[in-house]
Parts: C-alpha cells; structure tokens; sequence
C-alpha cells in the first residue's frame, strides 16, 4: 500500500490543507505545534476512526474529541492510497458522531466501491483496509511510531500468539485469545453463587427463595385442609337448617288461611285511613300554594339586612358613647385653661412681651453701668452674700460661742470649748461684716437708682406690667409667666377644636343612624306586606309554611301505601298479617332463630373460603414450587457442568498457547534479532515470552539482560526492532506503510544514523513516512545521499 495525498478539509488546526506523498522515504519536518502528530492522527482516523478497540458497542476515543475543530461544524478529510493491486482508492470519512461515516471510491472511475469492503458490526461503519486483521490497536503497535510510545501492549502480545498459532497450524481461522476471551465471556455470563447478580448466583438465590416458600407454602395449604373439613361441616348445617326453615314456611302458611276472615275487618279501616289522608292532602296543598321559596329568600335577605343595619346602628351608639366622653373629658380641659386665662387677652399679652424685650434692653446697660461701679467696691460688696444668709450665719456663731463659754454639764472638754468659742467668734464676725457689706451695698444701688429719671416712660411701663401680671420678683419671672399664659392660649385653641372636630362626628354618627333607621323601617314594613296577608307575623311562620309542600309529597306517599296495602288486602289470594300478631310470633321467632344461623353458618363459610383463597393467592401451591425448584436444580447444575467445562477447555487453551509459542518464538527471536544487529551493531539475539517480555543476550558475557537494565536508547532501538520484526507477523500481506513521528528523540547521533540507515534500507520496499521537528535527520540523508521527499509545513 502506498498513501498518494492526504486532504484535511477540517481537521485538527488544519483547514483545506492537502498534502502530496511518494514512494519510498517521505520526510515530513517542520517546528513544534507544526501539526506532524495531527497529521499522524489523521491518517490513522482515516483507517479506523476514532474507536476503542474490543468493545462490544461503538465508543469513541479520546482522539476524537482532541481532534476536533474548534468553532466549526465540519470535522471530515480525505485520502487516496494505492492498494496491493495498484487500484486507487479514495477514502472520504466524516469524523462528526452526528455525520459519522466512510465512503471509499476507485479514485479512476469514481465508482462507489464501499459496499466492497467488509462492515464491522460494532462501529457499524464499512473498513477501508479490506481486512480484519489489523485494528487500531494492533496498527499503533507495529507501523505507526507515536512520539515517545515506543512500548507496545498487551493487546497486540495477544494477536502476536494468534498468529504464531496460525503459522504453527498452517490454519489462519484459530484464534486462542477469542477463544479464551468467549470461554471468560461464557463463565462471566454464568457467573458464581456468590455473585447475587450473575445468571449462576440469581439461580441459587432464587432456589433459596424457593425453598423459604415452600415452607410458608405448606403451612398455608395445612391450613387450608383444616378450613375445608370446617366448610363441609357447615354445608351440613346449613341444610339442616333450610329444612326445617321450609317446614316453618308452611306452618306460617297454615296459619295465614285461617287469619284470612280477621283480617277483612282490617280493609275497611284501611280505607277510611286513606279518605282521610286525601282530606288532609288537599288542605296542605291549598297552603303550598300561598308560599313559594323565591319570596321566602327575599324575605329572609330583608331579614339579615335589618339585623345587619342593627349590629351597625348598635357600633355607631357605642362611637357616640365614646366620643361624648371624649368631648367631656375636652370641656373640661377647655374650661381650666380658660379660668387660667380669664384675666388676660392674647393680643395684650404678645404686646407686652415686646415692650418687656425693650424694658430688658435699657436694664442690660444699667446693669453694666452698676458693674463699673461694682468694680471699685470692697471684696464683700462685690460678692455680696444675701441679708438672710448673713443673719442666719451671725446667729450660728454667737449660739456656738455661748455654747462653749458656758459647756453646760461640762460636755466639751476645756482644749475642745476653747476651740469651739474661737471658732464661734470667727464665724460670727465673719457673717456680721457680710451682712454690713449688703447693707452697704444696697444703699449705694439705691442712690445709683435714685439717680435716674422717676419719670421715665419705661420704667413706670415695667411697674405696671409687674403688676399686671402679678410678678414683682424680677424680669425672667415676668417673661416666663407671659410665656406660660401665650401657651395657655394656644392649648385653649386646640382644645376647642378638637370639641368642634368631635361635635362634627358625633353629628354625622347620628345621621347615620337615623338614615339605618329608615331603612330597616322600609325593609320590615315590606315583609310586613307579605306577611299580613297570610295572617303570619313572623318569617319563621313562613319558612314552616313552606313545609306544607313537603307535608303533602309525604301524605301523597302514604296514600299510595295505603291503596297499596289495601289492593294486596283485597285480594282473597294473599293475607298481610301483623307481625305483632300472637298467631305467628312463636313461628317468626324461631324462623328469626334459623336464618340467624344459616347467616351465620353461610358468614363463617365464606370467612373461611375467603381466607382459604388469601392463602392460596399469597402462595404458589407446594406442588408447583416443588417443580420449580427442581427445574432451577437442574439448571445450577448445568452451570456448574458448563463452569467445569469452561475451565478444562481455557486450561487446555493456555497450554496449547504456551506450548505454541515456545515451539514458534525462536524464528520470532532471529527475525528481530537481525533488526536489532543493523541498528545497535551490538545486540545480535533476543527472547520474547507470550507476554511480549524481552531480554537480549550480552555478547559478552552470554547473559540474559533484563530491558530495566539497559541505557534508554538501547530501550528504544529494542522495541523499535521489535515493531519491525512483528509487523511480518501481524501484517502478512505487508500492506501498511510505516509512519514514524520523531522516533530518535532519545538517540544519540550514532543510534540516529543507524536508525535512518536502517529506514532507508526499509523504504525501499514499503514506503516511509517520517515525521520530525529536528533538521538531524534530514542532514543524515543529504549526507548519505539517500533519496527522500522532503515537506516542510
């Protein structure tokens, strides 16, 4: 196979990008985030799609979602290669899981060959490598070198065994790891006992749920028997019963012919009874007439409008109660603040407080005139202390000077009164020239008075308003009682307004309920008007009139007894006989008696019979789960059979296996034994186990190495050796090209060299596709002069 062209219409970060290839060796090189993985991606997607292999339903890999354009809605490409027998074909798939799909095409004629291909049931989509051999597992193991995933894994070991099985065989249709695969399938499916979920493990349960009702189940239906035999001793009973209740039917019968005659004398009376039903009949019908239901409705709303307005007239009262004594409560305020007033007039009282303001005003420069004056008096007379509290204070000290002079009963000691008359002489003088000092200093305040003009207009105006106002003691005073009787005014004016504002109410309070009056007035004189007439005074009169119709449906019902009864009477035929007649009280009393029991018996057989099918519904009958718990014996042990089975059979499988591969693994040793010779010049042997383990042999020491000791070059040249040498193996038909995305990354220049040399030996059979970000390996084959198509992106 050879890839011609890629074409990624929206893949990746790439958009209508088209990429040629060649045979042989193509080098595609470019930076990093150039897009070679992506690249890489899409071929492998065109192959396969973005699918996780050995899944038993379609699901989709994390690729899938990596790849993925961002804001767009495309998400396809295309691909023409030339298959092994030089046909073109073109690949066309689209990637979105809304659109997803594949179509393959003969990219000479343009024929739609895809039905061609083989289908695969699980990703429903048709394989453009005609094959099933290889899947995306297998391919990504072999000839696609994902940067840094040198390792393969245990699914292609898997398909390694198949195939060396096949070759051992010389029979392409064995698969040991399917066959291994199914038998852990089949068990899994059986599962284990322990397993409460599996096929195996719900029939054990069950058998155990089976056995738990077997033995409810048999008690039940015990307990059914034991209701059965009770049922058919009361099917006995009943019989018994029924007999004699038709022997007492007929003594009843009996006795009726010979009550025939008394009860005649009952059918006149009958029918008097019935003419005077009718009589009362036509009376009550003759008042239904007078009374209809729309009036009383109407009546009886007039009725609940006049309570109604009463309840509410009753409200207003008790608010007209209220606010009288709101107004009295308010008159009497009114009338203090008035007797507290009567003396004076607003008007006069705002006047003379701005007169007092200018009276304040010419006292405020007198008194600063009599500071000046202050200032130039002795110490006392500046601070002066009142006449009384310097009598009160000459009076303390004379008494407390007496008192220590003379210690009456010698109380003081002598130390102590001489101090207490010291101090009683001190205070006492003390006081005496304050109270000179005031005296002193009211004198000279009244010649600094005397000094103004007596006639001044201001002044005589303040004497009168001292008086006016009843207020001689000072001008603060005077201003603060003309404050209170402006204040006294004011309340006297709210609170007269508020006596208007209440009158007002109390006024429309009781024309509302005047207005109710009239109304519940009108509304009783129109049921008045419907009442009178009838000659009834009262609504509940009326409402019982209204029963008259009632009264007469009942009569009509009893007249229809009563020529019933009588017809059934007249008869010769038929006798209604009293059931308090002494004729038959003894037969209906033990005919009561017998239905009695055959009820009862019938009660207690359909308990019984009811309880017995609770039971039976509440469980299967012990014969059928008997045959159920066989039939899931049967089937554990075709388990268990098949169980054993399923092992012998893996058993065998997994030696065959081994053996196969031990009979095989030594051309596999020799085939990457010689690619790892062209490459490291070292390393000539291997051994690969069925795990796809390696160990090399030094070729020195003739030991074994384990790959965990060996440097990370040699790590990689092995493996990379390795993918060579089973893709012979896996890919038979040698069709797939090999793509490498940087596999040298942990070469040293020498390792590189050989890989190239190594690759180029490759790419003259297959074709190469080589993928780097690095300008090495291009030297190396202009350096070698090895032929190459070289892209850069």
């Amino acid at each position: 196979m050879k890839i011609k062209t890629l074409h990624l219409i929206a893949f990746g970060k790439f958009k209508q990008t088209t990429i040629e290839l060649d045979d042989g060796f193509n080098l595609i090189y470019g930076p990093n985030e150039a897009g070679k993985s992506t690249i890489q991606a899409f071929i492998e997607g065109m192959f396969f799609g973005f699918y996780k292999p050995y899944r038993k339903r379609r699901t989709y890999s994390e690729a899938y979602a990596q790849y993925k354009p961002l804001y767009s809605d495309q998400y396809r490409g295309a691909m023409i290669y030339v298959d092994e027998m030089g046909r073109e074909i073109r690949i066309e798939r689209d990637f979105l899981k809304e659109r997803d799909g594949v179509r393959l095409f003969d990219n000479i004629t343009g024929e739609d060959i895809t039905e061609t291909f083989p289908y695969d049931n699980i990703t429903k989509q048709y394989m453009p490598l005609g094959y099933q051999s290889i899947n995306s597992s297998i391919y990504n193991n072999t000839v696609n070198f994902r940067q840094m995933a040198s390792k393969t894994n245990a699914d292609l070991a898997r398909e390694i065994n198949d195939k060396l099985i096949d070759m051992a065989n010389n029979d392409s249709d064995i698969s040991v790891h399917q066959v291994i695969d199914y038998l852990d399938q089949k068990k899994k499916a059986i599962g284990t006992f322990r397993a409460t979920k599996s096929n195996y493990g719900m029939a054990v349960r069950n058998r155990s749920d089976l056995e738990d009702k077997l033995e409810i189940s048999e008690e039940k239906y015990q307990k059914i028997r034991l209701n059965q035999r009770k049922i058919m001793d009361y099917r006995e009973e009943v019989k018994r019963l029924t007999r004699e209740q038709e022997d007492i039917a007929a003594s009843e019968e009996r006795q009726k012919v010979q009550a025939i005659e008394e009860q005649k004398d009952k059918l006149q009376k009958i029918k008097e009874e019935g003419e005077a039903l009718e009589k009362e009949l036509a009376a009550y019908q003759a008042d239904a007439e007078k009374y209809n239901i729309a009036t009383y409705n109407r009546l009886q709303m007039l009725e609940d409008d006049r309570s109604q307005l009463k309840r509410q007239i009753d409200r207003y009262e008790q608010q007209i109660r209220d606010i009288d004594q709101h107004i009295e409560s308010g008159q009497k305020k009114a009338d203090r603040l008035r007797a507290k007033v009567r003396h004076y007039n607003a008007l006069q009282v705002e006047r003379d407080q701005e007169d007092l303001k200018r009276i304040q005003s010419q006292y405020s420069r007198t008194e600063k005139k009599v500071e000046r004056q202050n200032e130039s008096l002795p110490l006392f007379e500046r601070h002066p202390i009142s006449a009384g509290a310097s009598i009160a204070g000459l009076a303390v000290g004379i008494l407390v000077l007496l008192l220590s002079l003379f210690n009456p009963s010698h109380v003081l000691p002598t130390g102590a009164a001489i101090g207490f008359a010291v101090a009683g002489a001190v205070i006492a003088v003390f006081f005496g020239l304050a109270f000179y000092a005031a005296h002193c200093r009211s004198a000279r305040l009244a010649e600094t008075a005397a000094s103004f003009d007596p006639q001044d207009r201001i002044a005589t105006h303040l004497s009168i308003l001292m008086e006016r106002y009843h207020e001689p003691r000072d001008l603060d005073a005077l201003k603060a009682q003309m404050n209170a009787i402006l204040d006294a005014f004011d309340r006297l004016t709210a609170a007269d307004q508020d006596l208007s504002n209440l009158t007002v109410q109390k006024q429309s309070l009781e024309a509302q309920i005047e207005s109710y009056r009239d109304k519940i007035d009108k509304d009783q004189q129109a049921i008045e008007e419907v009442l009178k007439p009838l000659g009834i005074s009262r609504l509940e009169d009326y409402r019982q009139g209204l029963d008259h119709e009632r009264k007469a449906l009942d009569i009509q019902a009893k007249i229809a007894a009563n020529h019933q009864l009588y017809s059934d009477l007249e008869g010769e035929n038929y006798i209604r006989v009293s059931s308090e007649s002494d004729l038959f009280q003894q037969g209906k009393q033990r005919k009561r008696a017998v239905k009695r029991s055959i009820a009862s018996a019938q009660r207690e057989m359909a308990r019984l019979e009811g309880e017995n099918q609770t039971l039976a519904d509440e469980v299967d009958s012990p014969v059928v789960l008997r045959e159920k718990i066989d039939g899931i014996n049967a089937q554990i042990a075709a388990y268990e059979e098949e169980i054993r089975a399923c092992d012998m059979a893996e058993s065998f499988f997994m030696r065959y296996q081994k053996e196969t591969h031990r009979s095989q693994a030594g051309s596999l040793n020799e085939r990457i034994g010689n690619i790892l010779k062209k490459i490291t010049n070292k390393y000539r042997e291997v051994r690969i186990d069925d795990k796809l383990n390696i160990k090399v042999l030094d070729p020195q020491t003739s030991n074994l190495i384990d790959l965990n000791q060996l440097s990370g070059g040699t790590i990689d040249q092995i493996y990379f050796a390795l993918r060579f040498g089973i893709r012979e193996i896996v890919d038979e038909q040698r069709v797939l090209p090999f793509i490498l995305d940087d596999p040298f990354v942990q070469y040293d220049d020498k390792r590189r060299k050989e890989g190239m040399l190594f690759l180029s030996r490759v790419a003259k059979n297959d074709q190469v596709i080589l993928l780097t970000c690095s300008q090495n390996e291009k030297q190396i084959l202009d350096q070698e002069d090895i032929p190459y198509t070289g892209i850069s992106l």
